[in-house]
Protein backbone atom coordinates (compact mmCIF):
# COMPACT_ATOMS: atom_id res chain seq x y z
CA UNK A 1 0.00 0.00 0.00
CA UNK A 2 1.48 3.31 -1.02
CA UNK A 3 -0.90 5.64 0.86
CA UNK A 4 -1.69 6.04 4.54
CA UNK A 5 -4.65 4.19 5.99
CA UNK A 6 -5.61 6.43 8.90
CA UNK A 7 -9.23 6.51 7.74
CA UNK A 8 -9.46 2.71 8.32
CA UNK A 9 -7.75 2.55 11.72
CA UNK A 10 -10.88 3.17 13.77
CA UNK A 11 -12.79 0.49 11.84
CA UNK A 12 -9.82 -1.87 12.31
CA UNK A 13 -9.83 -1.22 16.06
CA UNK A 14 -13.60 -1.86 16.20
CA UNK A 15 -13.19 -5.07 14.14
CA UNK A 16 -15.47 -3.65 11.45
CA UNK A 17 -13.33 -4.49 8.40
CA UNK A 18 -13.49 -7.48 6.09
CA UNK A 19 -10.73 -10.07 6.32
CA UNK A 20 -9.01 -8.73 3.20
CA UNK A 21 -9.15 -5.14 4.51
CA UNK A 22 -7.73 -6.25 7.90
CA UNK A 23 -4.82 -7.99 6.17
CA UNK A 24 -4.13 -4.88 4.06
CA UNK A 25 -4.18 -2.64 7.17
CA UNK A 26 -1.85 -4.99 9.11
CA UNK A 27 0.60 -5.20 6.20
CA UNK A 28 0.58 -1.42 5.84
CA UNK A 29 1.19 -0.83 9.56
CA UNK A 30 4.19 -3.24 9.43
CA UNK A 31 5.82 -0.98 6.86
CA UNK A 32 4.53 2.50 7.88
CA UNK A 33 5.68 4.05 11.15
CA UNK A 34 3.22 6.98 10.92
CA UNK A 35 0.16 4.73 10.64
CA UNK A 36 1.48 2.40 13.37
CA UNK A 37 1.91 5.41 15.68
CA UNK A 38 -1.58 6.66 14.81
CA UNK A 39 -3.00 3.21 15.62
CA UNK A 40 -1.22 3.15 19.01
CA UNK A 41 -2.76 6.57 19.75
CA UNK A 42 -6.24 5.23 18.89
CA UNK A 43 -5.68 2.31 21.27
CA UNK A 44 -4.43 4.65 24.03
CA UNK A 45 -7.42 6.99 23.68
CA UNK A 46 -9.81 4.04 23.74
CA UNK A 47 -8.27 2.75 26.96
CA UNK A 48 -8.37 6.23 28.54
CA UNK A 49 -12.05 6.53 27.74
CA UNK A 50 -12.79 3.06 29.13
CA UNK A 51 -10.98 3.71 32.41
CA UNK A 52 -12.24 7.28 32.82
CA UNK A 53 -15.90 6.37 32.36
CA UNK A 54 -15.83 2.87 33.84
CA UNK A 55 -17.26 4.07 37.16
CA UNK A 56 -19.85 6.39 35.63
CA UNK A 57 -23.32 4.88 35.74
CA UNK A 58 -26.28 6.17 33.78
CA UNK A 59 -29.24 7.22 35.92
CA UNK A 60 -32.02 4.68 36.28
CA UNK A 61 -34.84 5.09 33.78
CA UNK A 62 -32.58 7.20 31.51
CA UNK A 63 -33.50 5.22 28.43
CA UNK A 64 -37.21 5.40 29.26
CA UNK A 65 -36.99 9.17 29.87
CA UNK A 66 -35.20 9.75 26.55
CA UNK A 67 -37.66 7.59 24.64
CA UNK A 68 -40.57 9.42 26.30
CA UNK A 69 -39.04 12.79 25.40
CA UNK A 70 -38.63 11.93 21.72
CA UNK A 71 -41.95 10.09 21.33
CA UNK A 72 -43.99 11.72 18.57
CA UNK A 73 -47.01 13.66 19.78
CA UNK A 74 -50.18 12.68 17.91
CA UNK A 75 -51.85 15.48 16.02
CA UNK A 76 -55.04 16.83 17.52
CA UNK A 77 -58.16 15.96 15.58
CA UNK A 78 -60.89 18.55 15.14
CA UNK A 79 -63.88 17.89 17.37
CA UNK A 80 -67.41 17.22 16.18
CA UNK A 81 -68.36 20.53 17.73
CA UNK A 82 -66.10 22.33 15.27
CA UNK A 83 -67.79 20.64 12.30
CA UNK A 84 -71.22 21.43 13.71
CA UNK A 85 -70.20 25.08 13.98
CA UNK A 86 -68.89 25.06 10.43
CA UNK A 87 -72.12 23.48 9.20
CA UNK A 88 -74.15 26.10 11.10
CA UNK A 89 -72.15 28.93 9.49
CA UNK A 90 -72.64 27.50 6.02
CA UNK A 91 -76.33 26.89 6.64
CA UNK A 92 -76.72 30.49 7.86
CA UNK A 93 -75.03 31.70 4.70
CA UNK A 94 -77.33 29.63 2.51
CA UNK A 95 -80.39 30.89 4.38
CA UNK A 96 -79.21 34.47 3.99
CA UNK A 97 -78.71 33.95 0.26
CA UNK A 98 -82.17 32.39 -0.06
CA UNK A 99 -83.76 35.39 1.69
CA UNK A 100 -81.82 37.78 -0.50
CA UNK A 101 -82.94 35.95 -3.65
CA UNK A 102 -86.56 36.00 -2.52
CA UNK A 103 -86.55 39.71 -1.69
CA UNK A 104 -84.46 40.91 -4.59
CA UNK A 105 -86.14 39.20 -7.55
CA UNK A 106 -85.34 42.07 -9.98
CA UNK A 107 -81.66 41.76 -9.11
CA UNK A 108 -81.50 37.97 -9.31
CA UNK A 109 -78.77 37.81 -11.95
CA UNK A 110 -76.56 40.22 -10.04
CA UNK A 111 -77.25 38.45 -6.76
CA UNK A 112 -76.48 35.05 -8.26
CA UNK A 113 -73.13 36.32 -9.50
CA UNK A 114 -72.32 37.99 -6.19
CA UNK A 115 -73.59 34.98 -4.22
CA UNK A 116 -71.48 32.62 -6.28
CA UNK A 117 -68.34 34.71 -5.72
CA UNK A 118 -69.01 35.11 -2.00
CA UNK A 119 -69.73 31.41 -1.54
CA UNK A 120 -66.67 30.42 -3.55
CA UNK A 121 -64.41 32.74 -1.55
CA UNK A 122 -65.93 31.61 1.75
CA UNK A 123 -65.46 27.94 0.91
CA UNK A 124 -61.87 28.54 -0.16
CA UNK A 125 -61.18 30.47 3.04
CA UNK A 126 -62.88 27.77 5.12
CA UNK A 127 -60.73 25.12 3.45
CA UNK A 128 -57.57 27.02 4.27
CA UNK A 129 -58.64 27.62 7.86
CA UNK A 130 -59.70 24.03 8.43
CA UNK A 131 -56.45 22.65 7.06
CA UNK A 132 -54.10 25.03 8.84
CA UNK A 133 -55.49 26.36 12.12
CA UNK A 134 -56.86 24.61 15.18
CA UNK A 135 -58.92 27.70 15.98
CA UNK A 136 -60.63 27.70 12.61
CA UNK A 137 -64.09 27.94 14.11
CA UNK A 138 -63.32 31.39 15.52
CA UNK A 139 -61.97 32.53 12.16
CA UNK A 140 -64.96 31.20 10.30
CA UNK A 141 -67.33 32.78 12.80
CA UNK A 142 -65.61 36.15 12.41
CA UNK A 143 -65.75 35.74 8.62
CA UNK A 144 -69.45 34.89 8.77
CA UNK A 145 -70.13 37.96 10.91
CA UNK A 146 -68.23 40.15 8.45
CA UNK A 147 -70.09 38.54 5.57
CA UNK A 148 -73.46 39.07 7.21
CA UNK A 149 -72.59 42.70 8.02
CA UNK A 150 -71.41 43.33 4.48
CA UNK A 151 -74.47 41.62 3.04
CA UNK A 152 -76.75 43.72 5.24
CA UNK A 153 -75.06 46.93 4.10
CA UNK A 154 -75.25 45.81 0.48
CA UNK A 155 -78.91 44.94 0.85
CA UNK A 156 -79.59 48.32 2.41
CA UNK A 157 -77.81 50.08 -0.46
CA UNK A 158 -79.70 48.02 -3.04
CA UNK A 159 -83.04 48.73 -1.40
CA UNK A 160 -82.29 52.47 -1.38
CA UNK A 161 -81.82 52.33 -5.17
CA UNK A 162 -84.57 49.83 -5.86
CA UNK A 163 -87.13 50.49 -8.61
CA UNK A 164 -89.65 48.97 -6.20
CA UNK A 165 -89.13 51.87 -3.83
CA UNK A 166 -91.94 54.32 -4.13
CA UNK A 167 -90.85 57.71 -5.25
CA UNK A 168 -92.43 61.03 -4.33
CA UNK A 169 -96.03 61.31 -5.56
Amino acid sequence: MGKHIEDKLSAYLDDALTTDERIDVEEHMDSCAACSEAFREYVAVRELVRTAFHSVKAPERLEEAVMEAIRPIPAAKPSKRFFYGLAACLLSLLMLLAVLFAIMAPYTTTLITVGYRVTDNLLQAAGHYVSSLPSAFIGLLAGAILLLTGSGLTLKALLNHSPLKEGPS
